[in-house]
């Protein structure tokens, strides 16, 4: 357990669209996620954060609640997410990353792709989950995190954009044919 929590801590460094957080070391499996909305939805522009118990991964699925109001999911309550949490482990793959869990944490917000409402999921009206998003922009969880201080964009240094023509550089290679004489004479 303990080395696949370190590759997926060491491949989660590189995401853009979560940030991981251990607030116990002697509980190094349980692990705060703080994640981006789906796009082009009414989730876009919050920042949602979620709580994985991750104690017997990668063998077992683990157990996820969300911590801010969101609209989709309960808070505080485990969620069931089919093939992603401990609920369903008939379909849980050992394979599954921690981005293939938050991704899916992700896509299941948006109620075209529920198959129904499982145990932690609400609906809410698309008012309420745009007001939602923008509130949690200003989540703070006792585990340190901090959403007004997560995702910014830099800032652009300039409004125009310079378009350069690439420039194509040909190689010329002289072909040289070899005959080999492999007769023992």
């Amino acid at each position: 357990r303990d080395q696949a929590l370190a590759q997926q801590l060491k491949l989660s460094a590189k995401s853009t669209d979560y940030k991981v957080f251990i607030p116990d070391r002697n509980k190094s499996y349980l692990w705060h996620v703080s994640y981006k909305g789906p796009i082009e939805s009414e989730f876009e522009g919050g920042i949602y954060h979620a709580i994985l118990d991750l104690e017997q991964y990668p063998q077992c699925p683990p157990k996820v609640a969300v911590a801010n109001p969101n609209g989709a999911y309960s808070v505080g309550t485990h969620i069931c997410l089919v093939g992603i949490t401990h609920y369903h482990q008939e379909g849980w793959s050992q394979g599954t990353s921690l981005d293939g869990i938050v991704s899916a944490l992700s896509a299941y917000m948006l109620p075209g792709s529920r198959a129904g409402n499982g145990i932690g999921m609400i609906s809410s009206s698309s008012e309420v989950c745009k007001k939602l998003a923008k509130e949690s922009q200003s989540f703070k969880c006792s585990c340190g995190c901090d959403h007004s201080k997560l995702f910014k964009d830099k800032p652009k240094t300039e409004d125009k954009v310079e378009v350069q023509e690439a420039k194509v550089e040909k190689k010329v290679v002289k072909k040289v044919k070899q005959v080999m004489d492999l007769d023992d004479d």
